[in-house]
């Protein structure tokens, strides 16, 4: 028998609050228990006849930021059963039936092994609602191994996972981005029906249009942002009604009434001179330019939010996740990780292989929650440097879509990967 104790301490340089909410996460326990918890003496959570179990949990314990330890009770050590009466004592004692054993569950999404439970205790998913949860026994082997394989078998057959999307929305990101984004129209439109009345060449608008509707968009992403949602379909159209808005202030300020909407209509844009003759626009034409105004400035709007709300978030503890670069590696073999990309290889990710004379650099990002750091995402990048029409040398890029779910082991071999490619 194995017993997980708890100290009731924390570990160094760890904020007392976050690890009681890490602990309250992992136990799914009330503010009561919790303190139950940390009552300053030694808490047995958990008795286990499996050594290795009880070593996963006591590695789940410390990552929240607990101190923990695993302790063996020796049969020896227990207390002696009661004298029973001869009688019984002649009666001979049947041998209990060896105990199957425990069936192991891998979470699909951070990988961690652990007894079969509804959740994973590390990252907190619910299994009845992730798909591809089984039992690491009922794992069929491939390439006629068994589940016995060296780790370095199962590791050559390892696929990643990306991260997916909840579609969660905080009950105030509608209006936090409606009011926003709403606010930012209407003081942008005035400066867009400025510029728009200043410049004479139709053409430039379009651009001015595409600037106009981006600005509405970032605005409108980061009162979403601040709300926390997560629905990518609810926050395009947010973000289609605040830049429609912003359009039809910008209208009204140039056209009070119909009868100017009319005049608009027949006397037309000049929008080129041409010898003697001037050109311009008339009559229906001139609705087909509002309508691709109009378009512009919702797509590019769209383009705004996008940018402001598509990454990753944490769960678990209601948080965006953290951006920071892993790392550069140069030379790289750049079909390669396509392909191991495509085909979900995530050994080929870690260990990519080096090409002489390759000119394209990989940049590696991590993604991870700052408060629990349960898990870690990786979105990698191509950069490279070309000649353009005009002789310049310009740099270009290329970004792998998704965010591959990495675990810790696996950071440690991409940084090795990274740093045999002379990178850094």
């Amino acid at each position: 028998m194995y017993k997980i104790i708890f100290s009731g301490k924390i570990a160094e340089n760890r904020d007392v609050e976050s690890v009681k909410k890490n602990m309250a996460t992992l136990f799914k326990l009330d503010e009561k228990g919790i303190e139950k918890l940390f009552c300053g003496s030694p808490v047995t959570v958990k008795k286990t006849e499996d050594k290795k179990m009880a070593l996963k949990f006591k590695a789940a314990i410390e990552k929240t930021g607990g101190i923990c330890k695993v302790t063996e009770v020796k049969s020896g050590t227990a207390k002696p059963p009661p004298i029973k009466k001869k009688i019984a004592e002649s009666v001979p004692k049947k041998t209990p039936a060896p105990e199957a054993p425990k069936a192991e569950t891998k979470c699909p999404k951070c990988g961690f092994a652990q007894e079969k439970s509804a959740d994973c205790i590390r990252c907190g998913i619910v299994f009845s609602k992730f798909e591809g949860v089984g039992t690491l026994a009922d794992a069929p082997a491939t390439d006629g191994k068994s589940p016995d394989s060296p780790p370095q078998d199962r590791r050559n057959r390892e696929k990643f996972e990306y991260y997916e999307n909840s579609g969660g929305v905080g009950s105030l990101a509608p209006p936090l981005g409606l009011i926003i984004g709403g606010a930012s129209a209407w003081g942008l439109a005035f400066v867009y029906q400025l510029i728009i009345s200043w410049n004479p060449f139709i053409y430039i608008n379009f651009l001015i249009s595409a600037v106009f509707g981006g600005g509405i968009g970032y605005a409108t992403g980061f009162g979403l942002e601040m709300g926390k949602s997560r629905h990518m379909a609810l926050n395009f159209l947010i973000g289609t009604v605040t830049s429609g808005l912003g359009y039809y202030f910008s209208f009204k300020l140039a056209y009070e009434t119909p009868e100017q909407v009319q005049e608009i209509v027949e006397t037309g844009w000049v929008i080129a001179f041409k010898a003697f003759e001037v050109l311009t626009i008339q009559g229906n034409n001139v609705y087909v330019t509002w309508g691709i105004e109009a378009l512009i400035v919702i797509a590019c709007a769209a383009g705004g939010v996008f940018i402001k709300t598509n990454k990753p978030f944490c769960e678990r503890c209601g948080v965006w996740t953290e951006k920071r670069e892993l790392g550069s590696a140069k030379q790289i073999d750049v079909e390669s990780i396509k392909r191991a990309v495509q085909n979900r290889d995530l050994n080929a990710i870690l260990e990519f292989k080096k090409l002489t004379g390759s000119e394209t650099r990989l940049n590696t990002n991590l993604h991870s929650c700052p408060n629990c750091r349960g898990w870690n995402l990786l979105s990698l990048e191509f950069k490279w440097e070309e000649f353009d029409d005009e002789g310049e040398m310009q740099e270009k890029s290329e970004e792998i879509d998704g965010f591959i779910i990495l675990r810790e082991e696996h950071l440690a071999r991409l940084k090795q990967s990274i740093a045999q490619a002379g990178g850094y």
